[in-house]
């Protein structure tokens, strides 16, 4: 018998099994979506997977405004919340790398008038939650004014005098000003507004022509945002965008985000072994490791290594998540404050990835409950 034809008959069947299975993974991730809207746990969600950055999956489900019937589409803008954070680490780091930011160096050297106390915070230590700042969203009173403008230290005044948390290196606690600080370092190195330096030097690079730092005075086009209550979707009112600003102040697309993810892969933003150190957990003061990475959020177990962020805010949930193990990146976009979009992302990627035992994964998957900003969880009390 040939050869030739046998290698041709093993790759065609080779072929069609991979198509088979190509159309299962799209019907499973397909029913768990729909389930999703039919059940009102969120208006609506775009979802990306890509492995190795080669896009697997592209898919829209819901509406942007359910008043109107108006579908999301993959260029719909959505907050992407907390993921901002991701994006300010890599502007942090291009000015490392530039020789501009020590990351070694004690905050004071690049920003004035903070207490002596801060002499003892490292750059790095913003970028990792090791710094012990308290995070402004705790400060009671905080709602009363979270509709009005203000400039970043007007909003991190009510911190700046508090004494710290813990001494820096000694533990890791999440804390949006942290991240306030770092947009004012970059602001004070660049000569730049925030807003204006990730344009020039991330978002057009990237070419994310559809992803902006939302202002006050932003070209509002985006998606409405929604809450679930009593099963129910209700539209909700946003925060002023000044008080999420270098946090989570961020609006982007699904097209856009994968450009993002590209271009992280590829090195066109930051050089990849610059990358793969903002993926390493922070090593504490007594030389355990923390659960923070460089802007990124780690979630490691003996066997899966996660790195992304999660993003959560009014009316708005969202996660980008890179499953290191197999190389996946799932990105989830919703308009639904309570959507666990970091659920949604899990799931997806166990289908895909075709995973038999998904529980230890399950496990160590941070609960989106624990993860709600304290802005959200505020409102909802109030």
């Amino acid at each position: 018998m040939n050869s030739s034809w046998i290698n041709k008959f093993f790759i065609t069947v080779l072929f069609f099994a991979a198509t088979i299975n190509y159309y299962a993974q799209e019907d499973a991730i397909n029913n768990f979506m729909v389930s999703l809207i039919s059940n009102h746990r969120t208006a609506g969600a775009v979802i990306a997977v890509e492995r190795n950055s080669r896009l697997l999956f592209k898919k829209n489900y819901g509406y942007s405004d359910l008043k109107n019937k108006i579908p999301v589409t993959d260029t719909t803008q959505f907050n992407i919340m907390s993921i901002t954070k991701n994006f300010v680490a890599v502007a942090v780091m291009q000015l490392a790398d530039k020789k501009e930011i020590n990351l070694d160096s004690p905050i004071t050297k690049y920003l004035s008038g903070l207490p002596t106390r801060y002499d003892n915070v490292l750059v790095y230590q913003l970028l990792n939650h090791s710094s012990g700042i308290p995070d402004y969203v705790h400060v009671k009173g905080y709602m009363k004014h979270a509709d009005r403008k203000q400039k970043p230290m007007e909003i991190l005044k009510t911190i700046i005098n508090q004494t710290l948390e813990f001494n820096p290196g000694d533990k890791t606690s999440y804390s949006n000003s942290n991240y306030f600080l770092l947009g004012l370092i970059i602001e004070k190195v660049s000569g730049m507004k925030l807003d204006k330096y990730l344009r020039t030097n991330i978002f057009k690079p990237a070419g994310m022509k559809n992803t902006y730092l939302e202002t006050t005075h932003s070209n509002n086009s985006k998606t409405r945002g929604y809450v679930v209550e009593n099963d129910s979707l209700i539209e909700i009112s946003p925060l002023d965008p000044s008080q999420y600003w270098a946090a989570g102040g961020i609006v982007s697309t699904l097209n856009d985000m994968i450009k993002w993810d590209n271009a992280l892969g590829n090195g066109s933003i930051l050089p990849s072994n610059e990358i793969y150190q903002m993926i390493q957990p922070v090593k504490l003061n007594n030389g355990s490791p923390g659960d923070y990475g460089l802007g990124y959020e780690l979630m490691n177990s003996p066997d899966m290594k996660i790195a992304g962020n999660n993003g959560v805010g009014l009316g708005y949930n969202a996660s980008y998540i890179r499953f290191l193990n197999d190389s996946v990146t799932v990105i989830v976009l919703t308009n639904t404050t309570n959507s666990n979009s970091s659920m949604i992302a899990k799931n997806i990627h166990d289908i895909v990835a075709s995973v038999s035992n998904t529980e230890f994964i399950t496990k160590n998957i941070k609960s989106e409950k624990d993860k709600l900003d304290s802005l959200v969880i505020k409102m909802i009390i109030d």
